[in-house]
């Protein structure tokens, strides 16, 4: 078995570069190159710049001493290219249904790269009270009455999951006092896509390509991180759920792999993450180089390395979160977890 560092470093570019063979910039893969302590940042920024997306990112100007967690979403987004290269994933995910698109990397860095960049918000007063509502999300952002995420139609995600966002968001707003970022970034993403391939169209940019059906690949990005925050109720706050318009949540069935195959990928490296496990006790090489990854077509095995001075009970207590959103069964031993997905 590989550490996961290994495994990252062992990956080809073109796994992961989607623009790796029409952009004369060449991008580094973050795990091997060490010399730059912004090196995560970088790479993200790079990314967009070199597919013509850059202006995404201004959303993380308003709040420029967002915390750094950079290096988590590398992370996941490697994870999620080991996983779909080595199962079953590389056969549910390798395009829309429309066939537009055949490279998983591309629908992959627009779901992982900026899922966590409207992290900030949730803990910021002034941003609270000026969004306080979905509505007035929407006028912030200055999102367009056409590019509403949620006014569209899309195969491959959960529609329980979808059609709660707008009650979702209230219901973070009254009871935990928090702007969901998920919901955020995903309605602004989409929205913005769709404003910058509209300008590249109408300005016959030719450097990729911007048609109108491109939108279908944004639009299952975006729904995916729009929804990956939502939580199913815990037995305790199921009368508050229904309370709050979200009853469809309560008798939630879990997730299979075959139904919303990009969600249930983002689900499980989302959340058991080493990274974000791990980075408040060990730096990031020691802590990926300490763990061991291995695959069937339908599992995703983690092992502590021999001599690991990494609490692998962190590990398991965080793939209880897939119980009752995904459907897995789960293999836990004191250095150990098998993830069987279903």
């Amino acid at each position: 078995m590989k550490s996961i560092l290994q495994s990252f470093i062992d990956l080809y570019q073109i796994d992961w570069d989607y623009y790796d063979d029409i952009h004369d910039k060449k991008l580094i893969n973050p795990f091997i190159n060490k010399s730059d302590i912004n090196i995560h940042e970088k790479f993200i920024h790079d990314y967009f710049y070199r597919s013509g997306k850059a202006n995404i990112l201004e959303i993380n100007k308003i709040l420029p001493n967002s915390r750094n967690n950079k290096n988590h979403t590398n992370s996941i987004f490697f994870l999620g290219i080991l996983i779909h290269k080595n199962t079953d994933f590389k056969k549910l995910i390798n395009s829309t249904d429309s066939n537009y698109l055949d490279d998983f990397s591309f629908l992959w860095f627009l779901t992982c790269l900026l899922h966590d960049y409207a992290y900030p918000y949730e803990n910021d007063l002034h941003y609270l009270n000026a969004i306080s509502d979905f509505d007035s999300l929407i006028k912030y952002f200055q999102i367009s009455e056409t590019n509403k995420l949620l006014d569209q139609d899309i195969k491959g995600i959960n529609h329980k999951l979808f059609k709660c966002i707008v009650d979702y968001y209230k219901y973070r707003i009254i009871c935990h006092r928090k702007i969901d970022h998920g919901i955020l970034a995903g309605i602004y993403l989409y929205d913005k896509l769709v404003k910058i391939r509209i300008e590249k169209e109408e300005s016959g940019c030719k450097d990729f390509n911007w048609d109108k059906e491109i939108e279908k690949t944004y639009a299952l990005a975006a729904s995916a991180i729009a929804v990956h925050n939502i939580w199913i109720p815990l037995a305790k706050d199921k009368e508050l759920y229904k309370h709050f318009g979200l009853k469809q949540l309560i008798d939630f069935k879990p997730i299979k792999m075959s139904k919303s195959p990009l969600l249930y990928l983002f689900g499980i490296v989302d959340t058991i993450d080493p990274i974000k496990a791990f980075s408040k006790s060990h730096n990031e090489n020691y802590i990926l180089d300490n763990l061991e990854i291995d695959f069937t077509n339908k599992t995703l095995y983690l092992k502590n390395k021999k001599g690991s001075k990494l609490d692998f009970n962190e590990i398991n207590k965080k793939s209880d979160n897939f119980l009752g959103w995904l459907d897995v069964s789960l293999t836990k031993k004191a250095d150990s977890l098998l993830i069987n997905m279903k």
